[in-house]
């Protein structure tokens, strides 16, 4: 089954993602509903897991509808943080 980095690339929708391997970190996103299977990783500390915060690249879809949210921070171009919701539906 296809991760939300893999299923999201698929339907021509550009995520931040790296490594793919769950080490970097660069896909982190918050959960904001629906359900994921999650492949064990070293990028998350307790307390973002404790937050909702997940790995795209690791994150198996297991509900119908997935609704994440991304919070870039663009330290050099831009101060403020930017949020993307997508609402991905399988």
């Amino acid at each position: 089954q296809k991760n939300l980095v893999q299923f999201t690339a698929d339907k021509d929708i550009r995520t931040p993602h790296a490594c793919l391997e769950g080490g970097c970190g660069s896909c982190k996103c918050r959960l904001l509903d629906g359900k994921v299977e999650i492949v064990p990783h070293d990028a998350l500390s307790e307390e973002e897991i404790a937050k909702g915060i997940i790995l795209a690249c690791q994150a198996k879809p297991k509900s119908n509808f997935i609704k994440i949210s991304y919070d870039l921070e663009w330290t050099q171009q831009i101060k403020s943080a930017v949020k993307l919701f997508m609402r991905i539906s399988f």
